[in-house]
């Protein structure tokens, strides 16, 4: 599973389409994270706390932000729309996007929990590598406890 790869299934899902929307994941030193408005393009790099040379997303500091708060993330997916109905939600204060204001409330809001809503934005989801967010997004449909392997 690559970037690539993710960005177009959550587009095939409805959840981006090709101007919206980015994924990143942990590398040494930093993180890969998708180019602004063009989901096929290459992967661009971040050092943490630097700004990225190249296209990356305008939301790379929401990425630098919870790789640096939560050192067991491996990789994030944003998307845009309506809050998950089906799980926990903890709502980051909306912010001007692409912000650090914005970058640190997400961040904070997924101290304890992999799932944040940012009221009128969309949703961010951290998990231990991209293969476990694919899978993720396979339960999206489904009832948390159902999904979560639960009973």
């Amino acid at each position: 599973m690559n970037l690539n790869e993710i960005m177009h299934k959550m587009r095939d899902m409805g959840l981006n389409d090709e101007a919206s929307g980015n994924a990143s994941y942990r590398t040494f030193g930093g993180f890969m994270v998708t180019p602004t408005r063009d989901i096929s393009s290459v992967e661009v790099f971040c050092q943490h706390g630097v700004e990225p040379v190249g296209p990356a997303s305008s939301e790379w500091r929401m990425h630098a932000a919870i790789y640096t708060s939560r050192q067991e993330v491996g990789a994030i997916i944003h998307f845009h729309g309506e809050p998950d109905p089906d799980r926990d939600t903890s709502v980051a204060d909306p912010g001007d996007e692409g912000t650090w204001r914005l970058a640190l409330e997400v961040a904070y809001s997924l101290m304890e929990t992999n799932y944040c809503y940012i009221p009128d934005h969309g949703n961010v989801w951290a998990g231990d590598n991209l293969k476990a967010l694919d899978a993720l997004l396979l339960t999206k449909n489904r009832p948390p406890a159902e999904a979560e392997g639960r009973s």
